[in-house]
């Protein structure tokens, strides 16, 4: 009787030892997959832009395509991190968008493409890949560092994505936050720098840049 069991115990779940199975039992066992790298290049790639504006012309539109931020001098002495990453969330989002509006493509597509975007895997590696070329000042990264201390509360995006990959895309959207109120031409110019744009499909995207000192960007 309890030799039946175990071989009907071993059958429905083959990671149980069983005398005499060894290593052949351990290795049958299911081990957790590492979560897929994040292409960014892929993810932020589009059709050139027919007919648009010239990048200077952009840049030069950076400061009134936005609502005007309320007058607040000091946010991080007026505001908690929680409160520049939720603002933070909707200016980003607000990019992504636009950055996929032209060429035109129905709406299921459009979606699909904002949602890849709009998810903490992306937003980590964008803040990755940002640390990582040095495009960052003190003053910023010392807000990213403020950033990444958020506790929200959303425990379903985290452990679907990782704590740590959760922190890192409150971080980057708690400095989106803060640019959108301090500099919103400093804003322009990271989100830019990331591979968001609206005049053409550019070698930035995807941090296609050439250098990793600060003076250049």
């Amino acid at each position: 009787m309890a030799m039946a069991l175990q071989q009907r115990w071993s059958c429905s779940w083959p990671w149980i030892a069983t005398p005499g199975d060894g290593d052949a039992a351990l290795s049958s066992r299911p081990r957790r997959q590492r979560p897929p790298r994040v292409d960014l290049r892929r993810l932020l790639d589009r059709a050139a832009v027919a007919n648009s504006e010239s990048a200077s012309a952009v840049q030069d539109n950076a400061k009134v395509w936005l609502p005007s931020p309320p007058p607040v001098e000091r946010p991080r002495a007026v505001h908690n991190a929680a409160s520049l990453a939720y603002l933070g969330d909707s200016i980003y989002e607000v990019y992504v968008r636009r950055h996929f509006l032209t060429p035109p493509q129905n709406v299921d597509s459009y979606n699909k493409r904002v949602m890849s975007l709009v998810c903490c895997e992306a937003q980590d590696a964008m803040l990755q890949q940002l640390l990582k070329c040095n495009f960052l000042t003190d003053e910023e990264r010392d807000v990213v560092r403020w950033g990444k201390n958020i506790d929200t509360g959303q425990r379903r995006a985290s452990r679907r994505a990782g704590s740590k990959a959760y922190s890192s895309a409150s971080a980057l959207e708690t400095l989106i936050g803060y640019l959108y109120l301090t500099n919103q031409e400093r804003l322009e110019e990271l989100m830019t720098k990331v591979g968001f744009n609206v005049d053409s499909n550019s070698l930035l995207i995807g941090f296609g840049f050439q250098t990793a000192d600060k003076s250049s960007s």
